[in-house]
């Protein structure tokens, strides 16, 4: 892994984002959702493109500390509309996102 290591916490401008550990959590909802819209029963999803693997293994992180489910753009059939909000996850490349194509 090149000398990365897996972070225990995002860090955000507003604070630091943690796991949310709810009595009765259901997949896709998480302390992401409820502070995004205030809502704790939204749903989403981290999608990612990925031409070496980096954003992939960042996506993987905030997976896991958000509870989403992570999906690759390019190989996993995911439908956006089945979600209340995604996160996106994309290098730049030559000043350009590698995920464009898909979001058009």
């Amino acid at each position: 892994m090149l000398g990365r290591q897996k972070p225990s916490v995002i860090d955000v401008p507003q604070g630091r984002l943690e796991r949310h550990a709810a009595k009765e959590e259901k997949p896709g909802s998480c302390f992401v959702g409820s502070a995004i819209a205030g809502d704790p029963d939204m749903n989403g999803a981290v999608l990612y493109a990925t031409k070496y693997g980096s954003t992939a293994e960042y996506a993987d992180w905030i997976g896991e500390a958000t509870g989403l489910p992570v999906f690759n753009v390019r190989s996993d059939d995911v439908d956006p509309d089945s979600y209340d909000f995604l996160i996106l996850a994309t290098p730049v490349i030559y000043y350009k996102l590698l995920i464009t194509d898909w979001v058009k």
